[in-house]
């Protein structure tokens, strides 16, 4: 590894704790054939010391920031945003996002069609690794810098503000397949019986998904009532509204990642035979199909018989 320039002086942060940034962006560019990394650490003061001299580098001629909707994150975008601008790089534009935000591709997607060649996110440790993982899955060969905000104190925040050029990176491992991508509900599923089965719970059943060693990625629940909901008598109920909840791992190649929780919802009157709908959980894609149903109507309203409805559950890795 060896430095293409000379690094910018960094100094003890006037505050205490942390380490105050020189005016540049970039406190140094470390070179290796694999990846470009710049290292930056976010001051416990906005002021930043000045820099013997501005960095010049093309592949950061157009920057496109994301921004976390924060007083914080907008705060440090300003600073940013103003530093690049004197340095002589050309702000293509920000867009902010709110916090959770699952899927940055077309936020990516936009800055890549803009010809932005560097996007600047200022956001949190778990947005670092969703946007990684969004650049792998595009294929695009940017530049893409992170500044950590939100969670930490300045002076203890990780020194993960990369930038690194994810086309040029290892490949994420795949994941296994599928051990079943079918489901039918009720039946294919394990009584919750009151308990705990992955995120949820309680008096349904729960199916597991899992790959073809076993691992779980993720979880399906039939069902809860949305709406109203009544007895009619002869141990019948009826309601106006079914929701079947899924979820899968935000990152299907760690088992140990957040379970990420979607639901699908129908009410009465959309629960026709063969009606479906699709959502997104984690890493995984979901489309529940009405397969059978008894309906109701009351005054003028449309409900369903809670005894009779099943559907068919479909996973993937891709949409539907």
């Amino acid at each position: 590894m060896k430095l293409d320039k000379e690094p910018y002086t960094i100094r003890q942060g006037p505050q205490g704790g942390g380490v105050a940034m020189s005016k540049s962006l970039v406190c140094s560019v470390i070179s290796t054939t694999i990846v470009s990394i710049f290292l930056l650490n976010l001051a416990c003061s906005p002021k930043y010391l000045p820099a013997p001299k501005p960095p010049t580098s093309t592949a950061m001629s157009k920057v496109g920031f994301l921004v976390i909707d924060s007083a914080e994150g907008k705060e440090v975008y300003g600073d940013m945003a103003q530093q690049a601008k004197e340095e002589g790089f050309s702000v293509a534009g920000v867009e902010f996002y709110h916090a959770g935000l699952q899927d940055f591709r077309p936020l990516i997607d936009k800055y890549k069609n803009m010809g932005v060649d560097t996007i600047w996110v200022v956001g949190t440790a778990v947005d670092k690794e969703t946007i990684r993982n969004d650049l792998r899955k595009l294929g695009f060969d940017l530049t893409v810098g992170f500044t950590a905000v939100g969670g930490t104190s300045a002076g203890k925040q990780p020194p993960f503000a990369e930038v690194t050029s994810p086309g040029k990176q290892p490949e994420t491992p795949k994941p296994e397949g599928l051990r079943k991508i079918s489901f039918k509900l009720p039946g294919d599923g394990i009584p919750n019986n009151n308990q705990q089965i992955g995120p949820f719970c309680c008096t349904g059943e729960t199916v597991i998904v899992t790959r073809n060693d076993g691992n779980p990625v993720g979880y399906v629940y039939f069902y809860i009532w949305k709406g109203q909901a009544y007895n009619i008598g002869n141990n019948r109920s009826i309601a106006s509204g079914i929701e079947i909840l899924v979820s899968g791992l935000r990152d299907l190649s760690d088992l140990h990642s957040e379970q990420i929780k979607s639901s699908v919802y129908f009410a009465a009157e959309e629960m026709q035979i063969g009606n479906s709908r699709s959502t997104k959980a984690g890493e995984l894609y979901y489309k529940v199909t009405i397969t059978d149903v008894k309906l109701e109507t009351s005054s003028n309203m449309t409900y369903f018989d809670m005894d009779s409805v099943a559907v068919k559950v479909d996973v993937s890795f891709t949409p539907f």
